[in-house]
């Protein structure tokens, strides 16, 4: 029987809740947009219309898997931290919420430090969570490089005479 985004949406979103998913409609979501294609704009969008039976059949199989314990970021590839979607495999970890507060509170520690450029001290290197803003710097870089493979550009901007990983010189 055909059904529209919406009572997708709602379904799964009502079996996730009763399976215990604490982040049931944030989930519910994300396997709809994978399993139809859209972004969250387009979904939003479009819920009132009927999805195709590919979209339907798809999401469905998404919902099952995912109910029988299989993590959302593993069946749709990809996952948000901190501002940056970063892509996810079985083989990496998924990135929680609660890891984005640590992330902020060591930015912002580490702004409070106030410590010269380039300067390091015995401080620096005891405190926990010092290494915060190297993954922010980290952060900034790697969503450089996705914008640029996303757009379709071959390779990640580098500067003149940069070495890539192969030690092939770019000029």
């Amino acid at each position: 029987m055909p059904a529209t985004y919406n009572d997708l949406y709602l379904d799964a979103r009502k079996a996730l809740k009763g399976a215990g998913v604490e982040a049931a409609q944030l989930e519910a979501r994300e396997l709809l947009c994978f399993a139809s294609g859209k972004d969250r704009t387009q979904l939003i969008h479009d819920l009132p219309l009927y999805a195709s039976d590919g979209a339907e059949k798809r999401f469905r199989g998404l919902l099952d898997r995912r109910l029988k314990g299989e993590p959302v970021a593993y069946l749709i590839g990809e996952w948000e931290f901190y501002g940056l979607t970063l892509d996810v495999c079985r083989d990496v970890l998924i990135p929680r919420p609660d890891t984005e507060t640590l992330v902020e509170r060591g930015i912002l520690h580490a702004m409070e430090l106030e410590l010269e450029e380039g300067e390091v001290t015995a401080y620096q290197v005891a405190e926990p969570l010092t290494f915060i803003p190297f993954l922010y710097l980290a952060r900034c870089f790697m969503q450089c490089d996705l914008n640029h493979l996303r757009i379709g550009d071959q390779d990640p901007p580098l500067g003149q005479n940069e070495t890539w990983k192969d030690g092939k010189e770019k000029k």
